[in-house]
């Protein structure tokens, strides 16, 4: 990894822990990628997937291509469902009165407060739960941060709307 900023380098220097580099480390890999890691179980190597049928998969395939394939097998547009999942929070948020701010204080995991009648959320960047008024709530889906933006799934929005009426 290069091009490190000041901060970035004065962080892995601080580390005094081995874990504590890997925690720095993943956190650099995934803001340089655009990726997040929702846990740390994760191993990477190749995963074994069966699959049956005239227009089965075979080979190595990447993952994105898997799902793509399962769509396509299901029926249904991926893009469509996607947009339908994961909506665009500030816009969502502003359009039903709510003011949305991001606390980047936690690096790869983003936390949004979104206010309205007096009634605070938080949703929580890369995990499926939202908390209103201080009472958590498990979504289907997770908060997904990309290009700065944050993506919210469609289930969160009703449930906000519902408490903060």
């Amino acid at each position: 990894m290069d091009n490190l900023t000041h901060d970035e380098k004065e962080k892995l220097k601080a580390a005094k822990k081995k874990m504590d580099v890997g925690r720095i480390l993943t956190t650099l890999l995934a803001n340089r990628a655009n990726i997040g890691f929702t846990t740390g179980g994760h191993t990477g190597e190749d995963v074994f997937l069966h699959s049956y049928g005239p227009q089965k998969p075979e080979g190595l395939i990447q993952n994105t291509d898997i799902a793509k394939t399962m769509a396509k097998a299901m029926g249904f547009n991926l893009e469509e469902v996607t947009n339908k999942i994961f909506l665009e929070s500030e816009q969502v948020f502003k359009k039903i009165g709510a003011t949305v701010t991001a606390d980047k204080t936690e690096g790869a995991n983003p936390l949004l407060v979104v206010k309205r009648n007096k009634v605070e959320a938080q949703l929580f960047g890369n995990k499926n739960i939202i908390r209103i008024n201080g009472k958590g709530h498990e979504l289907r889906s997770i908060i997904v941060e990309s290009n700065g933006k944050c993506y919210v799934p469609e289930e969160a929005i009703q449930l906000f709307v519902k408490h903060s009426r």
